[in-house]
Order: structure tokens, then sequence, then C-alpha cells
């Protein structure tokens, strides 16, 4: 069945790979997709976002948004069109611009509307398309908003009021939802095994490498461990992978390399020894389940983890869990000397039953239910 779904995204198509782009991807295959690039959060303008505006009405006025070429063919992308939702005036032009747009691409109907960010623009577009199943795939801890909490908690209870169906990848939020709406699915996080899975008969390494790979922010990401585990093993090469949002002065022995394509990591993935998770101790990682979990089991590589609660119940067998910053290091000493052939394959077989491929298989079951209630018959 071909079914026209809008994907109201809050990532642009060509940054980190995350759930919504795996998505996309898997409906793109038998579906038409219309893929809403991040138009940001609803906040007072500060002086480093006039660049990005300008460069977004730039777009508007020019008709300009180069494709990424990773984009599956079934997929419309509306890159960089849209202003950032700073203010009332933004909101009203931004679903102006939007509803153009979906008239075009889709002049009959919308089927579904996928949104991750409980948005005001969001919300004005989901109150236009009453007949679309509406899909609220929540991505943050609900019960620890920190600074989302004044931009997102009341935007979040309209939302919820027109939405059919709540996903979630964690049980703090499961249990959260399910007290608020009655369609609450819970659908972790998986992997693309092409991406990630090593064959380590194959694996030669010259030095000790301790690798992470995603946000490097304040936010969640502890630079001071990291640096206290660079100065304790100063022998070590410490590589740190994905977009830096705070600058921070690292020692010599860290590399911190940017951003770089999602199908690119296994490049450093293939020179590590362990992998990390070194977040910081707040009440956000208390409900997270990390993207990269199955990633990093695939791999069959020792990962190394500290604050992630989520973690510690299930995957205390293939991960190591430290619950201070001096067991982190010392468990990442251990790891490094780890020579254990079946825990790695232990490891690779709890990735082979998360695969990206099978999450969508649910997803799909999932959605297909959810459309049956919509129409007022049960399954």
């Amino acid at each position: 069945m071909n079914r026209r779904i809008l994907f109201l995204s809050s990532a642009s198509w060509s940054f980190i790979w995350q759930r919504h782009h795996e998505l996309a991807s898997h409906f793109a295959k038998n579906h038409r997709v219309l893929f809403i690039e991040n138009i940001g959060s609803h906040r007072k303008i500060k002086l480093k976002d006039v660049n990005r505006i300008w460069e977004r009405l730039k777009n508007i006025l020019f008709s300009r948004a180069s494709q990424p070429v990773n984009k599956p063919q079934n997929i419309v992308l509306i890159k960089w069109f849209l202003l950032p939702e700073t203010n009332s005036i933004f909101d009203t032009i931004n679903a102006r611009i939007l509803m153009k747009y979906l008239k075009t691409e889709f002049p009959s109907k919308v089927d579904a509307i996928y949104y991750n960010i409980p948005t005001k623009v969001n919300y004005q577009l989901l109150q236009k398309y009453p007949d679309a199943l509406r899909i609220y795939d929540n991505m943050f801890n609900p019960t620890a908003f920190g600074k989302m909490e004044s931009e997102y908690a009341e935007t979040e209870i309209m939302a919820l009021s027109v939405t059919d169906l709540v996903i979630v990848n964690t049980t703090i939020s499961f249990s959260h939802y399910t007290k608020i709406h009655q369609n609450v699915q819970y659908l972790p996080e998986a992997v693309r095994l092409d991406r990630f899975f090593l064959k380590h008969q194959q694996i030669n390494r010259k030095e000790n490498c301790l690798l992470y790979f995603g946000h490097i922010s304040r936010f969640h990401f502890d630079q001071e461990l990291i640096r206290g585990t660079a100065v304790r093993h100063p022998d070590w090469k410490i590589v740190l992978v994905g977009p830096v949002k705070d600058k921070y002065t690292f020692p010599k022995n860290v590399e911190t390399i940017g951003q770089v394509q999602h199908q690119e990591l296994i490049r450093y993935i293939e020179k590590a020894n362990v992998l990390c998770m070194p977040y910081r101790k707040n009440d956000v990682m208390k409900g997270v389940f990390p993207a990269k979990t199955f990633e990093c089991l695939a791999t069959g590589l020792p990962t190394v983890v500290i604050n992630v609660p989520e973690l510690e119940k299930d995957y205390s067998d293939v991960f190591y869990i430290a619950h201070s910053n001096e067991e982190f290091i010392t468990l990442c000493e251990t790891a490094m000397d780890e020579n254990d052939l079946k825990l790695r394959e232990l490891r690779q077989k709890k990735a082979n039953a998360n695969t990206w491929e099978i999450r969508c298989q649910q997803f799909d079951a999932i959605l297909e239910d959810a459309m049956l209630q919509k129409r007022g018959v049960r399954a």
C-alpha cells in the first residue's frame, strides 16, 4: 500500500544518523515520505541565530536546497527552508511554508504524521490533518526536561491531545506516558549490522585506543572524565568522533575528529580496543537509552558505560558498568586487556536480535494496528 507519510524531524538529514532517519528510509521503500528538517525550538532570538536565520531566508527567497547523496529516492526533503522557531511570527510563516509544500507533494491527503519534538508548528500541523495517524516518537526523559521544560511541556500536552500513537524507547518514558495516553508502545533503539559488525580475527591494533562516538556536549558528555582518563594514561590514544557542541581543551593524547558520516564510523571502530559512553550523572541520563547501545554491541568490542541506569538491568553481562569516575578508568584498564571471544560473540548475538530490519517490522505491526484502531476496527 502506497501511503503518504510526513516526518517532522528534530534533526537535518545529514546530521548524526538517528531512529527517525532509519524509519523514514524504511517507509520510503514502499511509501512516499516528506521529510521536514529541524526547525529548532521556541525561544528568544540570540546573536548566534542571526546567520542561521539569514541563510534560511535566502533559501526561501531563492528556492535553494541541496539534496544529500544518501537520501532514498522516494523521500522528498525540505532542507533549510524553514525559519528557526523563535517567535510567533516565524511560527506562522513556517506553518504557511509547510502547508504549501504539503499541498504540492500530497495534494489528496496525508496518511500519517510522525514527529519527535512537540513544537508549536508541529502542533498546528497535527490539527490540520485530523484524519491522519498522528505519531509521537518521544526522545526525551519526560520527568527531566530541564531547559526544555518551559519550551515543550505545555505544547506536549496539547500535541498529545490530538496524537493517536506514542512511541517510546525507555522504560521510564513508557511508565510515564501510559498514565496520560491510551496507546503507548515500547520500541527500543537498534543497529545496522552492515555498518558496525566486526570480524575479530581480522583485527590487528598497534596501540591502546579508547573511542567515543556521538554528540560531544557538556549537557551529557563528561569532558572532565575523559580528561582524567587521558592524564592517567598518557600512553593511550583517546579518539572522540562526533559534532563538538562545547569547546574544551583536552590533553595531547585526545583526538577530536568532528562529525563523520554514519557509514564512516567503522574506520575508527576498527582501530579501537575499547568503546566508551562517558556520560554525566544528571536527571536526563536517568531515562536515556543510548542510540549507540546496539551499535557498540555489534562491534563485539568491550564498552565501558557510566551513568546510564537503563543499561544496568539487562546489559550488565555485556557492558562494563561503572558507578564512579575512578571505577570508569579502572574498567577501561580491564577492558584494554580483555581477550574473551565468547563474550564478544555474546555481544554480537544481542545486536543480531536488535537490528533495524527487525525493529522496522515491529514498527510496521504497531502502525497497522494503530491504523485499524483509528478507523474503528480492532485487530
